[in-house]
């Protein structure tokens, strides 16, 4: 899979240097922001603390390429790379690079095919070149998730059809995938919980862990590396994903879908353990009157790692979460809202290891596009969680953590 992604990522290079009316085009874009964080330290730097960069004051923050080109007249090669300005690992790295076919259609029925590393079809709100957010600064806690341990390493299949339901026209789908290299995935969400940022986790990246009990040289768990790799293949075997879409002409859009990687939970290879990770997601988008967006989605699952004792891994629990965004337009000013509640149950017994959780945030955010390349971001946003963990370090369980931000994003078409 590796090799297939460097393959892609040459072809995509030499596309660049195509004719630029060829059907290539490319998205260059930078953020810079000034914050100001109370919160706790950082998972990003081994803490508990639910945001991603506590750091306050200036920074060049991020910068994205986002990529399409033509191969022919039905296959694209698509590329996003992007690089943070942040001290653990400042290198630009890959987020997806993937082909998609489209075939011409013969009749009613659409195709579609993706092959290579790309997120699989959950975010409603991520929809702005660079897997960036159309609303706000930040991500809901389930695309966090999703920006941090999810891709899909593999091929998915998309087909549509356009039917008329009551006179009305609705384009019903079905997306299915096999994927690779997603083994890890739950292990940050069980380990760190729940967090809310903007921040995407690049190929081949490590991801911190606090400095839990049961990770120490003499604990139960000591075969973990320092950092969690989200995207490796441990057994060899498929994960899957399948959903379900329908979309309205008048902008109402309906998904729902199931995950499961299928890792062995009993594997540990090179400092990884295998996460059992599955779960279900429903999520609605729509117009309303007035120029006002709603989106809502929620998710819920489990994951399991280790022996079985009692009827139960070393490490067993059940997530939830659902969020709840709405926004409206003013011409080129847009103010957003979205309440996000979240919480993990622990089933297991195992001691100095609970990975329970509960929690809720708020955020607010005003958008102002300056120019047809720049615009301005303010946010406000809130948690408010409890996370037994805590006591292992002499915490209180409970912490309210904000962080204020203003956020200039620079854009260019080239």
């Amino acid at each position: 899979m590796v090799r297939l992604l460097s393959i892609l990522s040459l072809v995509v290079a030499s596309s660049a240097m195509a004719d630029r009316g060829s059907g290539q085009r490319i998205q260059m874009g930078a953020e810079i922001v000034v914050s100001h964080s109370d919160a706790e330290v950082s998972w990003r730097d081994g803490g508990l603390g639910k945001l991603a960069d506590t750091d306050n004051g200036l920074s060049a923050y991020r910068f994205y390429l986002d990529y399409s080109g033509r191969l022919a007249d039905t296959v694209t090669a698509n590329l996003v790379a992007e690089a943070f300005d942040d001290e653990r690992n400042d290198s630009l790295g890959l987020t997806e690079a993937y082909l998609q076919w489209r075939p011409v259609p013969v009749n009613a029925l659409r195709t579609q095919v993706r092959v290579g590393m790309f997120y699989p079809r959950l975010s409603l709100e991520n929809g702005d070149p660079g897997w960036s957010s159309e609303f706000l600064n930040s991500f809901s806690a389930i695309n966090s998730w999703v920006a941090e341990e999810l891709r899909t390493f593999g091929a998915e299949l998309d087909v549509h059809l356009r039917v008329s339901v009551l006179g009305q026209p609705l384009r019903v789908g079905l997306t299915g995938s096999l994927f690779w290299n997603n083994d890890p995935a739950g292990g940050l969400l069980a380990w760190r919980g729940w967090s809310l940022h903007g921040r995407q986790s690049r190929l081949g990246e490590s991801l911190a862990l606090a400095e839990l009990p049961t990770l120490h040289d003499d604990g139960l768990f000591s075969g973990q590396a320092e950092n969690l790799k989200p995207f490796e293949e441990l057994d060899g075997e498929a994960g899957y994903t399948v959903g379900v879409h329908f979309r309205t002409q008048r902008g109402l859009l309906l998904q729902a879908s199931h995950y499961d990687n299928r890792a062995d939970p009993l594997l540990l290879e090179g400092g990884q353990y295998g996460w059992g990770t599955r779960f279900n997601q429903v999520g609605l988008r729509t117009r309303l009157p007035g120029d006002v967006t709603l989106i809502s989605q929620w998710m819920s699952g489990s994951t399991q790692m280790g022996p079985v004792d009692h009827g139960r891994h070393a490490v067993d629990l059940t997530f939830r979460s659902h969020f709840v965004l709405v926004s409206r337009d003013w011409g080129d000013r847009r103010v957003s809202l979205r309440y996000d509640d979240f919480e993990t149950v622990n089933r297991d017994t195992t001691p100095m290891d609970t990975n329970a959780e509960s929690g809720n945030a708020v955020a607010v955010a005003y958008r102002h596009r300056l120019s047809d390349r720049a615009e301005a971001f303010a946010e406000w946003l809130s948690i408010n969680a409890r996370r037994d963990a805590r006591m292992y370090f002499s915490e209180p369980t409970r912490a309210r953590e904000n962080r204020v931000t203003l956020n200039l994003r620079f854009s260019f078409d080239l």
